[in-house]
């Protein structure tokens, strides 16, 4: 509308509505603040206009007069729709139709704003104003184009100076915030990634997962077994199941967290005779190690690993590390390999078992992607020590024990054992073998023992964030693996209660064993000793042996595999009581994992425990 058709309102007016608008702006109008662009009634205040409205009226025909103050368009996208339509009504300004009559032109009075339109509902309409003049220039700031049309310039059709030169969108709007002060109910703009049809473009599609895997994994918080709540729930890999499974099949996002999950490595050992026979050297995991047994290892050499394994001070562990590397005590393997192992021991019956697997290093994955799975809860105390150890030596110096699905490693090599040593009646030999023998892995893989050590290690590449210290040193063995031997972790308590449901009455250690031998595997049960007998304690719920002694209020309590070391600790007076327990199956430890539930500390003891001090594995490759 032009000037030239805007004249003085005379004294009549014959509008329809009580609320007739303005054709230019008011010194102040105060409009409330409220969500632009949303649809909903809306309630406004009458205003006290200041100075009259000045109106045309013409020849009997419906004109819409609207206020026409200087608009700066700042952040506002473009629609993608009609290409000569502008926004209206965006900060809730009502619109009015006035009948106008041939009459000379006057002012009126003063009005007031009716509240009249308040149960309208306020949308975003487009107005067609194809044909019309602009009355004043109007200044578009950070529009993005249109789509389908010139870039970086916007047509508005018909109109005179059809078109204006747009600055560049140099920075993405505030979702909450309009440069008006009209706060957003969502963002109008955001950034969407697009990825091509991989019919088209396969090799863009690569890229654009790969992208997608680095910042999941950025985002990602490593969950462990103390404070993990859905264990399965997997945020990266169930989203990239979701936007790419069409394409790429469900089970593609788990090959690509499967690609690097065993690696071989350049092994560090010590030097053949440079330290005395391997048998002196070699050292049981650090968590089996009593003071009396540290004394033992120590004394049987100064080279002994439990010296690395179990320090006094990590400072002084990563010392001898280094110095034993300067004197060639320990060396370095030229080639990266993955090591057969075989542990012969005797079994429970003193059967002669064995129990293969292969020695390589394997990815850290946080629990809750499924891939490495925990079975029983940690300690904080033990995981911090270990971690103290890993920041300090950058090394690592002991392996856990993983079951994998997979099947076992193939035909023992035709030579002899590279390495060999015997440590407590369990002879381990290793051979080295080609990279390739690690493909007979296959995830998920179970911890079955260092979860301490492993939530460590997960810990440590968390503070380094390098790809050195992104996998643990580990022996896997198939979860069919015959050798595989579980132990019951019997408990010995300082005290115990006096009373316990489901009590038989006292009997000898051998008639209570008997009965307790009978006791279906579904049902959870003990055997509680005492000074002056033994009685089996059975519950009629499905739970582990362990989880119905941890329910009780026990004080002082310490752990063993043998059930003769625990009598005798309470007929010495060493334990007010002792509990034995039946050993977990290798199908419930699986099932619990599996599961994402956990078990009580020390619920299994996998026999029997890894030699340490045969392969060491630095932080370097």
């Amino acid at each position: 509308m032009t000037g030239n058709r805007v004249e003085e309102l005379g004294h009549h007016v014959g509008g329809e509505a009580a609320r007739p608008l303005l054709d230019r702006p008011q010194a102040e109008v105060d409009v409330p603040e409220e969500l632009a662009f949303v649809s909903r009634e809306e309630e406004w205040p009458a205003v006290e206009l200041v100075h009259p409205a000045e109106v045309v009226q013409q020849g009997r025909c419906h004109k819409e007069v609207a206020p026409q103050p200087s608009v700066e368009l700042n952040g506002v996208p473009a629609q993608g729709r009609d290409r000569d339509g502008v926004l209206e009504e965006a900060a809730g300004v009502g619109m009015m139709r006035v009948r106008g009559r041939r009459e000379d032109t006057k002012t009126s009075a003063k009005v007031g704003v009716s509240d009249e339109a308040s149960h309208e509902l306020v949308e975003l309409r487009m107005r067609e104003l194809g044909g019309e003049e602009l009355e004043e220039a109007v200044q578009l700031l950070e529009v993005a184009p249109c789509l389908r049309h010139e870039r970086g310039r916007v047509g508005l059709g018909r109109l005179e100076g059809a078109h204006f030169e747009l600055k560049p969108v140099a920075k993405p709007l505030d979702p909450t915030e309009h440069t008006d002060g009209v706060a957003f109910a969502e963002a109008l703009v955001q950034k969407v990634d697009v990825a091509p049809d991989a019919r088209i473009d396969l090799a863009a599609r690569v890229d654009e997962l790969e992208r997608e895997i680095r910042a999941a994994a950025a985002r990602a918080q490593s969950l462990l077994a103390g404070h993990r709540v859905g264990a399965l729930d997997d945020s990266v890999l169930h989203e990239l199941r979701n936007r790419h499974g069409p394409i790429l099949g469900p089970a593609s996002a788990a090959s690509l967290a499967r690609m690097a999950l065993v690696k071989p490595f350049r092994a560090l050992r010590y030097a053949p005779g440079a330290a005395g026979p391997l048998d002196e050297l070699v050292s049981p995991p650090y968590d089996v190690i009593s003071a009396a047994l540290n004394d033992e290892l120590l004394a049987r050499s100064p080279y002994n690993a439990v010296r690395l394994i179990r320090p006094d001070d990590s400072e002084e562990a990563a010392r001898l590390l280094k110095e034993w590397q300067s004197d060639r005590i320990l060396v370095r393997e030229e080639e990266s390999a993955v090591w057969l192992s075989e542990e012969e021991f005797a079994g429970r019956g003193g059967e002669r078992l064995t129990r293969r697997g292969l020695v390589a290093r394997a990815a850290l994955e946080p629990y809750e992607r499924g891939i490495v799975l925990p079975h029983e809860r940690s300690f904080p105390n033990p995981r911090r020590g270990r971690l103290r150890l890993l920041q300090a030596t950058r090394t690592k110096v002991s392996p856990i024990l993983l079951l994998h699905e997979g099947p076992g490693p193939g035909a023992q090599p035709t030579g002899p054992p590279d390495l060999e040593a015997t440590l407590d009646g369990v002879t381990t030999r290793l051979w080295r073998l080609d990279p390739a023998a690690a493909g007979v892995v296959k995830p998920p893989l179970v911890i079955a023992d260092g979860h301490h050590r492993y939530e460590a290690a997960v810990r440590f590449h968390e503070e380094d964030g390098t790809e050195e210290t992104a996998h643990v040193l580990a022996v896997l063995v198939s979860a069919r693996d015959p050798g595989l031997v579980i132990l019951p972790t019997h408990r010995m308590a300082a005290s115990a209660p006096a009373d316990l449901p489901g009590r038989n009455g006292l009997v000898d250690l051998g008639t209570a064993l008997e009965n307790f031998a009978g006791l279906p595997r579904d049902r959870a049960g003990f055997v509680l000793v005492r000074r002056d007998g033994a009685t089996v304690v059975e519950s009629s719920k499905a739970a582990l042996d362990t989880a119905l002694v941890d329910e009780l209020a026990l004080e002082g309590v310490r752990y063993t595999a043998d059930a003769h070391e625990a009598e005798d600790a309470v007929a010495s007076g060493a334990a007010e009581a002792a509990f034995l327990v039946r050993p977990p199956t290798i199908e419930q430890v699986k099932e619990f994992a599996l599961a994402g539930q956990l078990m009580p500390p020390k619920s299994t003891y996998f026999f029997p425990k890894l030699a340490s001090g045969l392969l060491f594995s630095p932080f370097d490759e």
